[in-house]
């Protein structure tokens, strides 16, 4: 087991892309004592076995095992390895279709919908005739409002409130429970009152007028 040791630290620097100085820093001994033990002329003290292990994450048998072990012991990571390839794979493959069914004018239209909503959302810089962010006295860039803060809410809240009043005066209108919900019948269709206009008198308006016409007509008489 130990003759395996010296290739095995060698196969891991590699792997980790170290070069013995840089492992014989981590292990903070010198550049010949990493050359000699890869090399199988001196095997590490307790203390420095310690180490190597740390730095590689290494089991025992990727320190001490032969290339089978090795190989044997590195399946479930490779199966994981090969996993997470296939989903890198499957991106490749759906990104590849995606561009064969939608065109770079297409996906800049999209790009450009996209940053219109951020600008429509949220703050954005502002910028000069270069493109460059302004910025104040303090060095700081100063963000333009978003053109969502700039809508008028409350005006529109208030137009919401009218035209709900309007609706309300011309249709019927659903009848609401104490909770706020839709009352039922046992149909489970909703219940609605009359509108407003519909309670409006028509014909004794229509009486009234027919009444102040004759008046305005026989006023001589009366």
């Amino acid at each position: 087991m130990i003759e395996n040791f010296g290739k095995n630290v060698a196969r891991l620097r590699k792997e980790f892309g170290y070069s013995q100085k840089e492992l014989a820093d981590k292990l903070d001994v010198q550049k010949q004592t990493i050359s000699n033990i890869e090399r199988g002329m001196r095997y590490p003290t307790f203390e420095s076995l310690e180490k190597i292990a740390k730095v590689f994450h290494a089991t025992p048998i990727q320190l001490f095992g032969t290339d089978k072990e090795v190989a044997v012991s590195d399946v479930p990571d490779i199966l994981d390895r090969i996993d997470e390839y296939d989903q890198k794979v499957q991106n490749i493959f759906r990104a590849s279709n995606f561009f064969k069914e939608y065109s770079i004018e297409d996906i800049e239209y999209v790009n450009e919908q996209i940053k219109n909503m951020e600008d429509f959302f949220f703050a954005r810089p502002q910028l000069d005739e270069d493109g460059v962010p302004v910025t104040d006295e303090k060095g700081e860039i100063i963000m333009l409002p978003s053109r969502f803060s700039r809508i008028p809410l409350d005006k529109i809240e208030h137009l919401a409130d009218n035209l709900q009043l309007i609706n309300g005066f011309f249709f019927a209108r659903p009848q609401f429970d104490d909770d706020g919900e839709p009352m039922m019948n046992k149909e489970q269709e909703v219940l609605t009152a009359p509108s407003y206009f519909s309670k409006i008198p028509f014909d004794k308006i229509e009486q009234l007028v027919k009444e102040i016409e004759y008046i305005k007509e026989n006023q001589e008489l009366l």
